[in-house]
């Protein structure tokens, strides 16, 4: 609630000033869920068996789980931009991305199969699945995904 009052300067001149005082609890509570759901999103996924992955709507990696980064031996900063592309056979690479990008472009699921690159250098064939994620309003937001060997 916005208020504002007067004083007089020792001169006796007008002072004037203005005081803005605003309850900020509900969006502090809105903030703690946020971070709260957030974090039970991570444990959750970092659990999970199964390699996990998010991307932004322009296909750039946001959140790669912990199977993920064992089983590339990988971190999340070396997936972003693009990277976790040499992570693909190169035999299968153009197939696989020319995939995953018309799946990004179209906002449509995205399946596909290719080898990836193990921590210890050893080819396995994986099986990929995504769908994309929308706002609440139906913006595109990213694609949501898991490997599977």
């Amino acid at each position: 609630m916005p208020s504002s009052a007067s004083c007089r300067a020792s001169a006796g001149d007008a002072v004037d000033y203005g005081v803005h005082v605003e309850d900020i609890t509900g969006r502090k509570w809105a903030e703690e869920a946020l971070s709260e759901s957030e974090d039970r999103f991570r444990v959750m996924a970092d659990s999970c068996p199964t390699m996990m992955w998010v991307t932004g709507a322009d296909g750039g990696v946001q959140f790669i789980n912990l199977t993920y980064r064992e089983f590339c031996g990988a971190s999340f900063a070396d997936v972003q931009a693009g990277q976790w592309q040499a992570l693909i056979h190169p035999d299968d690479a153009p197939d696989y991305v020319g995939a995953f990008e018309r799946a990004v472009r179209e906002q449509t699921p995205f399946r596909a199969e290719a080898r990836m690159r193990r921590a210890d250098g050893e080819w396995r064939l994986t099986g990929s699945y995504a769908t994309p994620r929308l706002s609440p309003g139906g913006i595109f937001l990213g694609m949501s995904g898991s490997l599977r060997t």
